[in-house]
């Protein structure tokens, strides 16, 4: 399958949609490829934004924090830093 092939096939779908020539079922099987579309880019966004040293550094200090915090149940007993 070409790209040009593949663009004509999506410009064919969307002109259909606006034309409400398509049937519900293919309109929901449509709608399925954009979720599904547009999870996978976002989900690439996302991974894309952050070297997997800042995930690494990003759950270290999470885990500091959550651990240092974690052992006081008493705000009284957590001591101020000057």
């Amino acid at each position: 399958m070409t790209d040009r092939y593949l663009s004509s096939f999506l410009i064919n779908i969307a002109n259909s949609i606006d034309s409400l020539e398509l049937s519900q079922d293919k309109i929901e099987k449509v709608r399925e490829f954009y979720k599904a579309y547009n999870n996978k880019v976002d989900k690439e966004e996302v991974n894309n934004e952050f070297s997997s040293s800042d995930i690494k550094k990003f759950l270290i200090m999470g885990w500091y924090v959550y651990t240092m915090i974690g052992d006081t149940n008493d705000v009284d007993k957590i001591e101020e830093i000057d």
